[in-house]
């Protein structure tokens, strides 16, 4: 129950990132993107139960010490629409912690 709430509200968001920011690759998008400090990309996914796909673009390590250390702490979120699984993994090497490293 509660990731399908988490799942809900990165949809919310990603559709309101959308509105907000309708051109990939502009300067106000990319500054949005450099300023966050997690992204998540939200994509269909036939094959989910849901038909949602979910994929962290940057800010994983982040999540893994709030995860372990069971501490939560203040982070930009930022959730972005991709039109596939393989448009979030082009925009996880665009702008992803290890940047053009894959």
């Amino acid at each position: 129950m509660i990731k399908d709430k988490l799942k809900r509200k990165l949809v919310d968001l990603a559709n309101t990132f959308a509105e907000e920011h309708p051109k990939f690759g502009t300067e106000e998008f990319e500054t949005a993107i450099n300023g966050a400090d997690v992204i998540i990309g939200v994509f269909r996914d036939v094959t989910a139960p849901d038909s949602v796909g979910m994929l962290t673009i940057k800010g994983e390590a982040g999540l893994d010490e709030i995860h372990l250390s069971g501490i939560a702490r203040p982070k930009k979120v930022v959730a972005i629409r991709c039109r596939d699984a393989e448009e979030a993994w082009a925009t996880r090497k665009a702008f992803g912690d290890g940047r053009n490293a894959n």
